[in-house]
């Protein structure tokens, strides 16, 4: 026994260091998520995208029909339908981002909301993670509604940090965290992924989940569709 205990203690000492044991790589979690998700090249096939939704706000006690159309590189209209009170419409053409509703009317926006919008509009930002962001950490695994998730965080060219949840058994997002630019300053949002279905090739949830502050929006998804003409008029702001 007094010779074994060396080559034990040797054993699991190099075991401890294998690259069997060590964590993953921010950067190979990412190429099996854009795998999952269907491939880079599947998804750059795609040029415009419309979504038909049904969001709730069960602190408002709100529910709305929303409709969000996408168009490369850097367009996006949003629509909501709030019953009784009117229609709320925010867009970005790629250089100006604006917003109109029943309450303030149109207003133009900047500084961080402009930054918002336009992250929210990069069409291919999904799968261009790796050039997206300057610096990958590997954060470890948590568990997200019982079951074991990869954690990464991603820090952008602007210093700003998001954190991705890939799922350890599908490598599909799950849940992403980050810091929105609000009017009452910066807000944590924290967006919860499922329900992911193909569409043309590629894998989309269909249901997303979103806290920020106090309040929160589920949002389900009842129709998608992709390479539909979409004129660039749309998401030009209105004259009045």
């Amino acid at each position: 026994m007094k010779k074994l205990f060396p080559i034990l203690l040797a054993a699991a000492f190099l075991a401890g260091n294998s690259p069997l044991f060590a964590d993953p790589s921010p950067e190979s979690l990412i190429k099996e998520h854009l795998k999952a998700i269907g491939g880079v090249d599947a998804y750059k096939k795609i040029k415009s995208r419309q979504m038909k939704a049904v969001i709730e706000m069960p602190a408002q006690g709100i529910n709305a029909d929303m409709v969000i159309m996408s168009k490369a590189p850097d367009k996006q209209r949003t629509e909501i339908d709030l019953p009784g009170m009117g229609k709320v419409v925010e867009g970005y053409d790629g250089k100006v981002a604006w917003s109109k509703n029943p309450w303030t009317g149109l207003m133009e926006k900047s500084g961080g909301q402009l930054k918002q919008a336009q992250q929210q509009a990069d069409f291919y930002r999904d799968v261009e993670l790796l050039s997206r962001y300057s610096e990958w950490t590997y954060k470890g695994k948590e568990t997200v509604d019982g079951k074991s998730n990869d954690v990464i965080e991603g820090k952008s060219k602007d210093g700003s940090v998001d954190t991705m949840y890939l799922s350890e058994d599908t490598h599909l997002l799950t849940q992403l965290k980050t810091i929105a630019d609000t009017e009452q300053g910066k807000v944590t949002v924290v967006s919860k992924l499922s329900d992911y279905r193909e569409v043309d090739g590629i894998k989309l949830p269909y249901k997303i989940d979103i806290e920020a502050g106090p309040g929160g929006v589920k949002m389900t998804i009842k129709e998608i569709k992709q390479g539909i003409e979409l004129d660039d008029a749309l998401f030009s702001k209105p004259a009045q």
